[in-house]
């Protein structure tokens, strides 16, 4: 399907939007992403973590250089963002298995177009039903998450119910 899924078979592709990598990034929780995942970004969404020098800038460029993915920018402008546009680009040209945004219109979009995506909140909620994170570390890291980001109590309260049968479509 996609060209992320051949570098390595037994993970998932995931396209990121600046937003989630700037949370993951905040919490420790972006290396446990690459360790996850296959990670693809769009050209905006790298020049967005990585222009004008902002804080992390040095480690956005070292660190997802290499999973930047050009798109051809079909969606019409004005409905999101540039870079969460081009993420959902990446699902729709069928580079990612799903997408990973924290944009509210973002979600919307893929919501209504039946793509498949997660937040930065429901990455610990992944990582403990594969093994890689205890149950408390899981809790620790989504209340980081929840306290870094601008999580709604309803959208918490809904990510802290998910159960693993939730997210088998985005579960290895």
């Amino acid at each position: 399907m996609s060209s992320c899924r051949s570098i390595e078979s037994k993970k998932r592709c995931i396209a990121a939007d600046s937003s989630s990598l700037i949370l993951l990034q905040k919490t420790g929780m972006l290396n446990s992403l690459l360790v996850y995942s296959s990670l693809i970004i769009a050209g905006a969404v790298f020049a967005e973590l990585t222009e004008n020098e902002k804080s992390g800038a040095d480690d956005f460029r070292k660190l997802l250089s290499d999973c930047v993915v050009r798109t051809i920018q079909t969606l019409e402008e004005g409905t999101m963002g540039a870079g969460e546009r081009e993420t959902i680009e990446l699902y729709e040209g069928g580079w990612a298995d799903y997408v990973l945004v924290d944009d509210k219109k973002a979600a919307i979009y893929c919501k209504k177009n039946k793509i498949p995506f997660i937040n930065s909140l429901l990455l610990p909620k992944l990582l403990y039903f594969n093994g890689i994170l205890t149950e408390i570390e899981c809790t620790v890291k989504m209340s980081e998450l929840f306290h870094c980001g601008y999580y709604s109590g309803r959208i918490w309260e809904r990510a802290r119910g998910f159960l693993r049968k939730d997210l088998n479509t985005f579960l290895l």
